[in-house]
């Protein structure tokens, strides 16, 4: 357990990219609580996608709302 990786879960990779798999209202949520923390002043772009079953109204609105990115595409 100790040397578990959860790939696509606050992964990040050289040049200050980072990876996250929220897709849903508590993931979001936690997912701006820890993008805030890890751009730590840095301007920040999102790039969001997500299959067309979930509700992205919400999603997107929670996103905006936050006002941490600079960029959104």
């Amino acid at each position: 357990i100790l040397n578990t990786e959860w790939s696509g879960r606050m992964e990040t990779r050289p040049g200050n990219i980072c990876f996250d798999g929220a897709h849903n209202p508590d993931g979001i949520h936690y997912f701006i609580k820890s993008a805030g923390r890890m751009k730590n002043g840095h301007p920040a772009t999102l790039l969001f996608s997500a299959v067309k079953e979930k509700d992205i109204r919400d999603m997107i609105k929670e996103i905006c709302d936050s006002r941490i990115f600079e960029k959104y595409i």
